[in-house]
């Protein structure tokens, strides 16, 4: 299936208002009406995975790899960490390197942009 116009650029809004939140976050600033601890984390969260769906799409029939392409396989691995992630802040759990719901949001974030650069070179390559 192919993108049209409107479908390819769907994904700047939730792309803008995660950047936002993780700016936020980092500069340890509070933001209007989510503030900045787990509130944020969900929120950041929720567009990740609206993100994960507009940009990682089903791969397209012709690929001879289809699902074990080596993007789709490495975007599933980093999205079964984002959903551990999502895990341990919703069930307080500590993680070995992430220590607070500011280090999750901030690792959460950096691999959200991971897997959008890992999205937009499949469907460059692909």
């Amino acid at each position: 299936m192919q993108a049209t116009s409107g479908q390819s650029v769907t994904w700047v809004f939730p792309a803008v208002i995660s950047a936002a939140v993780v700016a936020a976050v980092a500069l340890g600033a509070k933001i209007p009406v989510i503030g900045n601890g787990r509130a944020a984390f969900f929120v950041l969260a929720f567009f990740g995975s609206q993100l994960c769906g507009m940009t990682f799409r089903v791969p397209p029939s012709h690929w001879t790899h289809g699902w074990l392409n080596p993007f789709t396989v490495a975007g599933i691995v980093i999205g079964l960490g984002n959903l551990l992630l999502v895990a341990s802040v919703l069930f307080r759990f500590k993680l070995p390197l992430i220590s607070s719901v500011q280090a999750a949001t901030l690792a959460l974030g950096a691999s959200m942009a991971v897997k959008v650069i890992l999205a937009t070179l499949r469907s460059a390559i692909g």
